[in-house]
C-alpha cells in the first residue's frame, strides 16, 4: 500500500472514531444521565431513611405519622390538614425544601426538636441533612393493597426500624445482692470484726495490709493483701462479694463465684421464686439480725418501712433521735458530707426492687404494655415478673427510647430564637382573651398535631386560640386527634401520655373557680383557657 493511501485510510478511521463518539454523546449520554441522576436519588432516599430510623423515630414514628414531634409523611400530614411536603410542584417542593433544611440546621426554639447540622452542635452533616430532606418530600407514587399512595421512602424507614429493633435488647433493672449488701453495710461489720486493727471502712489502707475475709458457702476464710493504692474495706467488701455472699447463705440462695473473672452468678430458691433462677421484684429477703440501712436522698420513713416490710412507728422510735420531722412522708434530711444510718428492727426483711413490664415499657416510645408482652418468648401476660438482668424483646413496632426532654434554647440560629407562641406575645398577639360572658355547657377540647381547639357548644375556634367558660363542677372530655401530648393544667402535668392513637379521650372534672391554662409539655405553642364560675 503506498503512503498516500495510508494516509487516506487514516482518515477515514479518524472520521468514523469522531462520528461514532458523537453519536455516543448524542444518542447514549443522556440517558445514562437520567439513570445516573435517578440511582443517586434513589441512594439518597435510602440513606435518609437509615438516617431517619436512626435518629428522627423516636419522636415522629416509625413512617413519620407524629409522636410527640410533628407528622412528617406528606400523606398522613394532608389527613391532619398540614401541608403536604411531598407536593412536586417546583414553587411549592423548593420552599418545603428550604423550610426542613433549615429547621433540620437550626431545631425549633422553645420546642423538643433540636439543631441537627454539625457546626451547630448536631450529629449530621449538610450531606445527610440533605438526604434526610429528599426522605421527606419523595413524592407517594407507590400504590398500596388499600389503595394508599405512598412513598418508597417511607417504606424503608419501617423496614430499617424492624431491623434495628430486632437487634436492640432490653435488659430487667433492678436491686442485685451486692447492690442490697451494699446499701444495708452487710459484709463490712464482719470484716471489721475480723479485723480489730481497722475502724474505718472508708478509710485507704497502705500496701501490704494483710485483711481477714470471713468464710462464707462460696469461700473459705482467706486473708486478702493490699496490693494497690486507695484499697479500703468497703471497697474489698464489694469486689470480693463479701456481703452478697452473706446475704445469698442468709437467704438458701446457691451461687457461683469466680474471682478471676470477678463474676457473681446466683441460681434458684423456690421459696423466692417459683418462676426460676434470679431475684425478682417483689421477693422478699431476709436480713441478718442486727443490719442496718444508709439512707439515701428522697429517703421517707415511710418509703423505707415499706422498702424493709416494717411498720414506721417501730422504725421511727429506733430512730427518733436522727429525725428532725414526725411526718413519716418527709424527705429525711441528710446532714452535709455525712452518711445516716438507720437501725432496722427486728425481723424487717429487704423487698427486691425492679422493673416490671410496664417500666420498661415506658423507656420506649410508641410501645403498649400488650404490644411489650406479646413480643417475648414465649409471649406473656402484662403483669408477668422477669428476674432482675433478664434479656427481653423489643417489639418491632417500637419507636425506640423515649423522646428526650431536652429543650431547645434556640442559640443555633437566629431565625427561630423564640417559638411562635411567643413571638405572637412578643408582637402583641399573645397573651389570655377575652373571657366569653355565656356559659357553656357541651364542651370538648381536641388535640392536633400542634395544637389545642375547643369546641364549645357547637363553636369550634381557633387553633391554640380557644377560650371557654363553664360552671363549677362542670366536666370537659379531651379527645386526641393526632400526636402524642401531655394534658397539662396551670402548669402540672395531670396526664402525662395522651395518645399516640387517635380517638383516646379523658374526662376532667374542674371543681374549683378560676382561670386554667391548658398547654403541652411536649409542645410549647398548645394553648387553651378555661374559666370556672
Amino acid at each position: 500500500m503506498n503512503t498516500q493511501k495510508q494516509i487516506g485510510l487514516m482518515v477515514a478511521l479518524v472520521f468514523f472514531l469522531t462520528a461514532g463518539c458523537a453519536a455516543y454523546t448524542v444518542i447514549d449520554l443522556p440517558v445514562r444521565a437520567v439513570d445516573q441522576a435517578t440511582y443517586q436519588y434513589d441512594g439518597s432516599i435510602e440513606r435518609g431513611a437509615l438516617l431517619y430510623a436512626n435518629n428522627c423515630r423516636t419522636c415522629h414514628g416509625l413512617r413519620g405519622e407524629g409522636f410527640v414531634g410533628p407528622a412528617l409523611n406528606g400523606s398522613i400530614r394532608e389527613q391532619q390538614g398540614l401541608d403536604n411536603w411531598q407536593d412536586q410542584d417546583p414553587l411549592v417542593l423548593a420552599k418545603n425544601k428550604a423550610l426542613l433544611t433549615r429547621t433540620l440546621y437550626c431545631g425549633r426554639a422553645g420546642t423538643l426538636m433540636p439543631a441537627w447540622l454539625d457546626t451547630n452542635g448536631g450529629s449530621l452533616n449538610v450531606r445527610q441533612i440533605e438526604h434526610l430532606v429528599n426522605l421527606m418530600t419523595q413524592p407517594a407514587d407507590i400504590e398500596t393493597a388499600d389503595g394508599e399512595l405512598v412513598s418508597p421512602g417511607w417504606e424503608h424507614t419501617v423496614e430499617f426500624a424492624h431491623n434495628l429493633n430486632g437487634e436492640t435488647s432490653l435488659v430487667v433493672g433492678g436491686d442485685t445482692l451486692g447492690i442490697i449488701a451494699q446499701s444495708h453495710g452487710i459484709g463490712i461489720r464482719e470484716i471489721l470484726g475480723l479485723n480489730p486493727s481497722i475502724t474505718d471502712p472508708e478509710a485507704f489502707l497502705e500496701k501490704g495490709t494483710r485483711v481477714n475475709l470471713p468464710a462464707t458457702n462460696g469461700a473459705k476464710a482467706q486473708v486478702y493483701e493490699i496490693k494497690r493504692d486507695r484499697e479500703n474495706v468497703a471497697k474489698i467488701n464489694d469486689s470480693q462479694f463479701i456481703g452478697a455472699m452473706i446475704l445469698a447463705d442468709f437467704n438458701r440462695i446457691p451461687y457461683d463465684v469466680n474471682f478471676k473473672k470477678g463474676t457473681f452468678t446466683i441460681g434458684a430458691n423456690p421459696d423466692l421464686s417459683e418462676a426460676g433462677i434470679g431475684l425478682y421484684p417483689g421477693a422478699r429477703l431476709q436480713l441478718p439480725a442486727g443490719t442496718v440501712y444508709v439512707v439515701r436522698h428522697g429517703d421517707t420513713v415511710q418509703s423505707i418501712a415499706d422498702l424493709h416490710d416494717v411498720l414506721t412507728g417501730p422504725l421511727a422510735n429506733l430512730n427518733r433521735a436522727l429525725l428532725t420531722s414526725n411526718d413519716i412522708a418527709a424527705e429525711i434530711a441528710i446532714p452535709e458530707g455525712e452518711r445516716l444510718v438507720f437501725a432496722l428492727p427486728e425481723g424487717a426483711g429487704y423487698i427486691v426492687q425492679g422493673q416490671t413490664l410496664d417500666d420498661i415499657r415506658r423507656t420506649l416510645g410508641g410501645v403498649s404494655l400488650d404490644q411489650l408482652a406479646e413480643a417475648q418468648t414465649p409471649p406473656v401476660a402484662g403483669d408477668h415478673i422477669y428476674a432482675v438482668g433478664t434479656t427481653l424483646h423489643t417489639p418491632p413496632e417500637a419507636y425506640g427510647s423515649t423522646p428526650p426532654d431536652a429543650t431547645n434554647p434556640g442559640t443555633a440560629c437566629v431565625e427561630h430564637a423564640v417559638t411562635a407562641g411567643a413571638f405572637e406575645t412578643i408582637f402583641g398577639g399573645g397573651g389570655a382573651p377575652e373571657i366569653p360572658s355565656e356559659i357553656s355547657e357541651d364542651v370538648k377540647i381536641t388535640s392536633g398535631a400542634n395544637d389545642w381547639t375547643v369546641v364549645a357548644d357547637g363553636a369550634t375556634s381557633d387553633q391554640n386560640k380557644g377560650i371557654v367558660k363553664i360552671a363549677k363542677d362542670a366536666k370537659i372530655l379531651f379527645e386526641n386527634l393526632a400526636g402524642f401530648h401531655t394534658i397539662t393544667i396551670n402548669g402540672v402535668t395531670e396526664v402525662a401520655e395522651f395518645g399516640p392513637q387517635a380517638g383516646v379521650t379523658f374526662e376532667w372534672t374542674f371543681n374549683e373557680a378560676g382561670e386554667f391554662k391548658i398547654t403541652c409539655d411536649f409542645h410549647p405553642d398548645m394553648l387553651a383557657w378555661v374559666y370556672v364560675e
